[in-house]
Order: C-alpha cells, then structure tokens, then sequence
C-alpha cells in the first residue's frame, strides 16, 4: 500500500511530506518507514538529512488504506459459485484451487493457504505469485470478502509430468506479527496512553488502519516495547491485561474486539448426526493450574500487591499446582482483571476442543463465523452434558480426499470474559 520516492538534489523531507499529503506535518511518517535515516545528521528542519538517489518509503495514512482497499478490491463484484474460493491479484481473478485452507482466528490474525495448477506460460501467473513480493490481493468466499491479504509465501513446484504453486498468505496487518517497530521510533514509551492509542502509535508508520470495538480500558502508566520485540506481542501482552483480544477485520485491519459471551448458540450439534464428523479434547495439562497469582512489581521499599484466582476443578480434588506471574503496570482493579483473564484464558488454551463438521456451513445455511456461540454435546469426546462453546476459529478447507470440511476449535464460553466456569464438559 506505500510508494517509493526517489530523492533528487533540492528534496527535503518537509517538501516530500508536502508533495504526498498536502501538509509538512506528516514529514515523522515518511522518517518512521524509512529506518535507515536513524543515525544520519540533523538538517536544519531538525529532521534527518537525505541525499540524491535514497529511496524512500512513503506509507500511506491509514484512513487512506480504507479507501484505496474499498476502490480497488472490496466493491469488485466477484461472479462465484456459493462454496467457491476466489483470490484477487492485481484486479486478476484465481479460483478453482486443487486444495486450499482458510483460518479465521479471534485472537490472532487469520491466514490462507491454497494450492493448484500453476501455468508459467501466462504473465498474470508470473507476476502474480513472485516469491518474496508481498503482493496484496483479496480472499473471497462465494461473493463474501472474508479479509484482505497479503500473500507472504508464493512457491511453485515443477516435476517432469507437473508444475503446480502454493501460496501462503495473512492480512494487511499480520506484518505486524513480524516485525518490531523501525529503529527510528527508539526509545520508544507510551505513558498514560491506553490500548487503542498505543496500537494506533504502533501501526502509523505501516499505514495499517485500526479499529477498535471494544473499549480500551484505562490507559497505562508507562510501558515500552523492546527494541526486537514484535509488536504484536507487545500489544497481546497489554490487551490480555485489559480483557481485550486482538485479531483483524474484513479490509485487513488490526481489530480490538471483546469474546462473545451472550446470545444463543447458532447451532446445536451431537454426536453421531451429521454435519458431525469428529471432535476431540486438545488439552494442555502442563498450563493448567491450581491458583493463579499476579504480582505488581516492586517499588522502592513498596511490596508488591498480590491478587490470586482459585481453579476449584483441581482444588476439590486436592491438587496443588500454582502459578506467579509479574504484571507490570497494573495496580489495584487492573491487577484483578489482569489475574481474571490470565485464568480465563487458561482454560481456553487448556482445554479446548476440535470438532470437524461436513461443509462449511451450519444447519441454517450460514457460513460458520469466529467469535459466535455453539452448543455441542459429544460423550464420546468427553462432553457429557449439552455445553455452549465459543468458537475460537474455523478452518474451512476443501482437499480431494475429504472434500469440503470445516474445523472448529472451541473453548468454554467464559473463558475470554475472564470467569472460571462452574461446571466443564468432562465432569458429569
């Protein structure tokens, strides 16, 4: 989404910032995407001096990311089949994949992987799936965008009788999974700023936009990533203390968004009845504990404030297997939230659920959807009461052995709201 710019004698960055967006003011951005301006003498505009030849990066404001993706990508109509896959390249339609794999996540980014047939006599294929190019496209299912990408790992492979591609791809805002921020933003600190403003700070000089359906919570004191920490496990870290997940939007956007808790199911599902194929526990015993503590740090000859939540599923049987942890910048009511959700999402990578269902839609014709409610009852899979999940992710894939199927990983409805559930599926 950025563009380049080639210096010639005379530019200033002030100048280029005018030529690009109509104000000096922008003048940080256009330093903040260019790291290797850090170090470089002042100018006399007290920004860092340029030189014939540089190239620089010029990113695009992230309102003007919206826009640009609606005008070239989100308003094309794309013709489908109601189950069909569709990349979009450069306005060039790709379908009919031999196999692909979409992931939706609520808290992560999403991710696609499809496969086919690749025809390196055609310029558009060529063009289209340059390893290492980081093209954009767009991932449609049926005429439904599902997000706008970024395709991260074009392959092809060519064997005597056949030449086929893969490619591997996330949404405009999963560079930030990759990357720290640019060196030209050390030392970096947020102080009194909360979650919204510190992702919004974080992902300015990506021209990544920012939504936030949720509410950020109460700033934070003062906080700073380090220098190689990825920013978006740097946010996570910070959005877990506030109850907030993070994931992406339809345009590719970096989304802030909370668990839906509430509401009915949007599907009941049982043994043995189709679309039911399979479903099984993934647990994780080594992170699932007995009494969950958080510490607030040390200050001077301050002890630290403790706040602990009890796991009763292990305390009635008599099991004790603690966990401390330190969380930095929380006092008082953060603290406590900050404990709650730790343990809730303790049960939600403790003791989560595979089930595998025939097609990729639920009984009501409906695309199955991240972040909505499902009520499941599987005795052979350890679920031996009807229980309503939330539905962490959905894989819809489609392959020549299985057809189309769809993947769900579900977790106990509670468990990103931060409240240790009454009952869990495996106790009758």
């Amino acid at each position: 989404m950025s563009r380049i710019h080639t210096v010639i004698s005379g530019d200033r960055i002030t100048r280029i910032s005018m030529r690009y967006y109509g104000t000096k003011d922008k003048a940080g951005l256009i330093v903040d995407a260019n790291p290797q301006l850090a170090g470089r003498p002042i100018s006399l505009e007290n920004l860092p001096t340029i030189y014939a030849g540089d190239i620089l990066i010029i990113p695009d404001e992230s309102e003007n990311i919206i826009n640009l993706a609606q005008k070239n990508i989100v308003q094309e109509t794309v013709e489908a089949e109601e189950n069909q896959v569709t990349i979009i390249v450069a306005g060039k339609h790709f379908s009919f994949f031999t196999e692909y794999k979409i992931i939706e996540e609520i808290d992560t980014f999403d991710s696609f992987n499809f496969s086919g047939p690749f025809d390196d006599t055609q310029k558009i294929y060529r063009e289209s799936f340059r390893p290492l190019s980081y093209n954009s496209c767009a991932i449609y299912y049926g005429r439904d965008l599902i997000f706008n990408g970024i395709m991260i790992a074009p392959q092809s492979k060519s064997t005597i009788d056949s030449k086929t591609f893969s490619i591997v791809g996330y949404p405009l805002c999963g560079v930030l999974n990759d990357c720290p921020m640019p060196i030209s933003k050390y030392p970096i600190e947020f102080v009194n700023q909360n979650l919204e403003q510190i992702a919004r700070s974080m992902a300015l000089p990506f021209g990544m936009p920012v939504e936030f359906q949720a509410n950020p919570g109460n700033p934070f004191e003062k906080v700073a990533p380090e220098p190689e920490q990825r920013i978006l496990d740097f946010l996570s870290g910070l959005a877990m203390q506030r109850g907030i997940l993070l994931s992406n939007n339809s345009q590719g956007g970096l989304l802030g968004w909370q668990a839906n808790i509430d509401g009915a199911p949007v599907a009941s599902i049982k043994e043995g009845e189709l679309p039911y194929l399979s479903c099984s526990p993934v647990t994780d015993p080594q992170n699932y504990y007995s009494h969950i503590t958080g510490l607030s740090p040390t200050e001077d000859e301050k002890p630290a404030e403790k706040y602990t939540v009890e796991n009763p599923h292990l305390i009635k049987r008599g099991i004790l297997r603690p966990f401390t942890y330190t969380v930095h910048d929380a006092k008082d009511t953060d603290l406590q939230a900050s404990v709650n959700a730790k343990a809730g999402r303790m049960f939600a990578s403790s003791a989560p659920y595979m089930l595998t269902l025939q097609g990729h839609r639920n009984q009501d014709g409906n695309r199955w959807k991240k972040n909505t409610l499902i009520s499941v009852y599987a005795p052979g899979a350890m679920i031996y009461h009807e229980t309503k999940f939330l539905i962490k992710s959905v894989t819809i894939s489609r392959d020549v052995d299985s057809g189309d199927t769809t993947v769900l990983m579900l977790v106990l409805s509670d468990a990103y709201a931060g409240i240790i559930p009454e009952v869990v599926p495996w106790e009758e």
